[in-house]
């Protein structure tokens, strides 16, 4: 299974938002995850729209991420909520 995880952030936190991604990759490769990062092109009210991408992800990816999600920072900069969808491949 495969998780997307969107939110959104000031366009002005943009080298923050990649600062803070930098340390949640580097905690999560070490559980054996690589999650890429990517955002929409535009921008739209001054705030650009990210999505975190992992794949394969354990059964306890829950727990995993929420805990590296508040050490890495992120969240100090997240407006809103970030969103999370799962998919199976077929």
């Amino acid at each position: 299974m495969d998780c997307y995880v969107y939110y959104k952030a000031s366009v002005s936190d943009e080298q923050e938002i990649i600062a803070c991604f930098q340390r949640l990759r580097h905690s999560l490769e070490k559980l054996g995850l690589a999650p890429v990062l990517q955002r929409r092109p535009e921008s739209k009210n001054s705030m650009h729209t990210w999505m975190e991408t992992y794949t394969e992800i354990p059964n306890d990816f829950d727990v995993i991420i929420g805990s590296c999600v508040i050490a890495s920072g992120l969240m100090n900069l997240v407006i809103g909520d970030r969103h999370a969808e799962r998919f199976i491949r077929i």
